[in-house]
């Protein structure tokens, strides 16, 4: 599970070493719920195996329906990345009714009700998540993705400040250049400067892994250059960005270029659920 969280958040290098050791408690015991919830995440995040994933939710449910809140929160969190909000919802309250004092499952809420576009409850969850975890990072930077997506930079930057390992210079320089451009600049400004810091590569962001093309697309399409945007999240594909298969459904960044057909065979490709 420590391999899992930290490919997640910083270090996909992880992945493989997590689900090896999935891989192996199943192998040794097919009746670990546990080890099924932690093989249908990794199916999804890092295979990007959708029907894959759905098999072991579904196996782990089956064996620990009602008293593993992880499967519901992992469950959840795929549910609202391919774009199944109510199912997700109803999923991350299951999870919050079996361990209401949770700050992951928190967090965990505060993600999925972000990809609903429902941003108000968003931050309503992530600041209850602070609240049990002052020191929780992921609850800091899905709470600095709010307030930036609702315009507020200087909240955002705080938030992505108290994310940021205190030792960690690049990221903190990163947030000062970013401070700076917003007082100089505006929210163009901003935007300007997170674009320059995202080309200059990997962990030169201020926001969490920043660097890859995922995130290079989101900044274009705040400066509404569609066409470069498209480029990265192409190039995303190509190279296996994490970020790509996690936000390309959901992220209201992208919601202007979802029909365009260079994206949607993307979607196709990334083996994207049928939508209505």
């Amino acid at each position: 599970m420590a391999n899992h969280y930290r490919g997640m958040f910083g270090d996909p290098s992880a992945l493989p070493r997590a689900k090896a050791a999935a891989l192996k408690a199943v192998a040794l015991d097919d009746s670990l719920a546990e080890a099924h919830a932690e093989l249908a995440m990794l199916s999804f995040v890092y295979d990007w195996n959708i029907p894959k994933a759905e098999e072991e939710f579904q196996r782990a449910f089956a064996l620990a329906p009602r008293n593993y809140s992880r499967t519901h929160v992992y469950y959840a969190l795929m549910l609202a990345h391919i774009g199944r909000a109510d199912e997700a919802r109803a999923e991350i309250e299951r999870a919050r009714h079996l361990d209401p004092l949770s700050a992951f499952t928190a967090v965990a809420a505060g993600n999925v009700y972000y990809c609903a576009q429902h941003y108000d409850d968003s931050i309503r969850v992530l600041k209850f998540a602070l609240e049990l975890d002052p020191a929780h990072a992921w609850a800091h930077h899905r709470l600095g993705m709010s307030w930036e997506f609702n315009g507020d930079c200087q909240k955002a930057l705080e938030e992505f400040r108290l994310a940021s390992e205190p030792d960690d210079a690049v990221a903190l320089r990163g947030i000062q250049r970013l401070k700076q451009a917003y007082e100089s600049g505006g929210e163009s400004g901003y935007w300007r400067e997170s674009l320059a810091i995202a080309l200059e590569g990997p962990k030169k962001g201020a926001r969490g892994r920043g660097g890859g093309s995922t995130e290079i697309a989101r900044t274009y399409m705040h400066l509404g250059d569609r066409e470069h945007a498209i480029a990265e999240l192409e190039r995303a594909y190509a190279v296996r960005d994490l970020d790509l298969n996690w936000w390309i459904r959901v992220h209201p960044e992208f919601e202007s270029i979802r029909s365009d057909p260079r994206v949607l065979r993307l979607l196709q490709d990334l083996n994207g659920p049928a939508t209505s």
